[in-house]
C-alpha cells in the first residue's frame, strides 16, 4: 500500500513538474531568441555605458527602478479599494510589476499578455474574477487620463512657441485622438459579452491559451453584477484611490523622462526637462500601435528623430536612446524571467532537475 501510494504521489507530483517545466522552458527559449538576436547591438550598447559619467548614470538606474516602484503603487491604490483582509502587499506588487514587464517584451500584445499575468497573480488572494478585470481597466483609464492630460498640456506650450516644429504638434493632436479612441475602449472591458469575445481571439495563440483557460474558468463561474463589475460605481465610490493611482501614474512618466534627462547630462549634453518629456511623450505615442517587435524598432527611431527635430546633435541622442532601451527593456529581462520563476515555485510547483 505504501508504494502504492508513493507511486501515486509521485504521478501526481509529475503532472505538477511538467506543466510549469515546459512553461517556463518555452519562455526562456524565446528570451535567448531575443538576446541572440540582438546580441550585437546589446554588446554595443553595455559598452555606450562607459561614455556616461558615472554619477549620472547612477542617477538614471535609479529612476528607472523607481518606475517599477511606482508602477506598483498604482495598484496598491486601487486594490485598497476592495476593503478586503488578504490584499498583496507593496514588495509582491513590485516584483509582479517586473514579471508583467518581463511578458510584455517577450510577448509583444499590446500589454494584453502582462495584464494576463496580472490577472493571475491577484487571482492568488481570492479576488473576485470580476473584481480584477475591474482593476485592470481601471488602471488602463489611470494611465490614459495621466498621457491625455500630459498631451493637452505640451500642446498648448507648443501652440505659443513658434520655434518647436510642426511635426510635434500633429503628433500630440493625433495622440488626443488615439488614446480617447482607446481609453473609450477599455471602458467596454468591463462587460462580459466584452471578455468573451476577447478571449475567443486571443486563445488563438497556443502560447496564451494555457494562461486564459484558467482566467476563463474563473470568469464562467461568476456574474458580472453589481459594484464587482460597474467600472462607474469603482471610480465614482473610490475616487481618493483612484487620485492617488492617478498620480502614481504621472510618477512613473516623470521618472521615465528622468531617466532620458541623466543620460543627456552624463553625456554632456544640457536639455531642457520640457524637451525631455515632450519627446519621450511623443515617441509613446507613435509606438502605440504597433504590437510585434518591430515596435522596437519604431521606437528607437522615433526617439532619435524627435530629439534632433529640437536641434539636439546626432550621436548623443543615438547614444541616450540605445542606452534607455538598455535600462528600460534588456536590463529588466532576466530579473522578470528570475521573478517569474520564483512566483510558479511559491505556487507549489516543483522544478524538473531540482
Amino acid at each position: 500500500m505504501s508504494a502504492e501510494n508513493n507511486n501515486d504521489k509521485s504521478l501526481s507530483g509529475s503532472g505538477k513538474i511538467r506543466p510549469a517545466y515546459w512553461w517556463s522552458l518555452a519562455i526562456f527559449i524565446l528570451l535567448l531568441i531575443l538576446v541572440i538576436y540582438y546580441f550585437p547591438e546589446i554588446r554595443k550598447e553595455l559598452k555606450l555605458l562607459e561614455k556616461v559619467n558615472i554619477y549620472w548614470l547612477s542617477l538614471a538606474i535609479f529612476s528607472q527602478l523607481m518606475t517599477y516602484f511606482f508602477n506598483a503603487l498604482v495598484y496598491f491604490f486601487l486594490l485598497r479599494a476592495f476593503k478586503q483582509e488578504r490584499l498583496p502587499r507593496l514588495g509582491a506588487l513590485i516584483r509582479a510589476s517586473v514579471i508583467s514587464l518581463f511578458f510584455d517584451q517577450v510577448m509583444p500584445t499590446a500589454g494584453i499578455s502582462g495584464k494576463t499575468y496580472i490577472f493571475g497573480f491577484l487571482g492568488r488572494f481570492n479576488i473576485a474574477a470580476a473584481k480584477v478585470i475591474t482593476l485592470i481597466v481601471a488602471e488602463l483609464l489611470t494611465f490614459y487620463a495621466t498621457l491625455e492630460i500630459l498631451i493637452v498640456s505640451l500642446l498648448a506650450v507648443c501652440l505659443f512657441h513658434d520655434r518647436i516644429p510642426y511635426v510635434f504638434k500633429i503628433v500630440l493632436l493625433a495622440g488626443i485622438v488615439v488614446y480617447l479612441a482607446i481609453g473609450s475602449a477599455a471602458v467596454f472591458a468591463g462587460r462580459k459579452q466584452f471578455i468573451d469575445g476577447l478571449y475567443r481571439r486571443l486563445s488563438k495563440v497556443k502560447f496564451l491559451r494555457k494562461i486564459l483557460d484558467k482566467a476563463a474558468r474563473k470568469l464562467r463561474q461568476q456574474e458580472f453584477q453589481g459594484d464587482e463589475a460597474e467600472l462607474s460605481a469603482f471610480l465614482q465610490g473610490n475616487k481618493k484611490d483612484v487620485f492617488c493611482g492617478f498620480v502614481a501614474q504621472l510618477l512613473v512618466i516623470i521618472a521615465d523622462a528622468l531617466t532620458i534627462f541623466t543620460l543627456f547630462e552624463g553625456l554632456g549634453v544640457h536639455i531642457s526637462a520640457f524637451n525631455v518629456l515632450l519627446c519621450f511623450i511623443c515617441t509613446k505615442i507613435v509606438s502605440t500601435l504597433p504590437i510585434s517587435p518591430g515596435a522596437l524598432v519604431l521606437y528607437e527611431s522615433g526617439m532619435t528623430f524627435f530629439f534632433t527635430s529640437l536641434g539636439l546633435p546626432l550621436g548623443p541622442s543615438v547614444v541616450v536612446t540605445l542606452l534607455y532601451r538598455l535600462l528600460s527593456f534588456w536590463f529588466p529581462m532576466p530579473a522578470g524571467f528570475i521573478l517569474y520563476r520564483s512566483w510558479l515555485r511559491e505556487k507549489g510547483v516543483s522544478y524538473a532537475g531540482k
